[in-house]
């Protein structure tokens, strides 16, 4: 586990829950048009403040940055638009478990 600077951390914690409070405002359709948002807004933050182990160009960029959470989790949803690899091995994952599943009621068959 990691253990943020206690400036990073402050400004991390202001910024989610500004965030946060804004959200709660919201109309409900609001809320579910930028569920995808508002999610990987809590994953950063958790992860953040959950493993941030940060070198020293990463704390310069937080503490310099005026949106640090919001600019990591854009960049982050960015990347991830292309969902399609992450879709596959999902299910690859589920057709691999299956397909054992099945192996394992053949198996029993035989037994009995």
């Amino acid at each position: 586990m990691g253990k943020l600077n206690d400036s990073v951390k402050q400004k991390l914690d202001d910024e989610y829950n500004r965030y946060m409070d804004h959200v709660r405002w919201l109309p409900a359709g609001k809320i579910l048009q930028n569920l995808e948002e508002i999610a990987a807004m809590q994953d950063v933050y958790h992860y953040l403040t959950e493993y941030g182990d940060l070198d020293k160009n990463e704390i310069d960029y937080f503490l310099s940055a005026d949106s640090p959470l919001r600019d990591l989790r854009d960049q982050w949803l960015y990347n991830e638009k292309d969902i399609s690899e992450s879709l596959n091995e999902a299910l690859w994952s589920l057709c691999d478990q299956h397909e054992l599943s099945e192996d394992s009621e053949d198996e029993d068959d035989w037994e009995g």
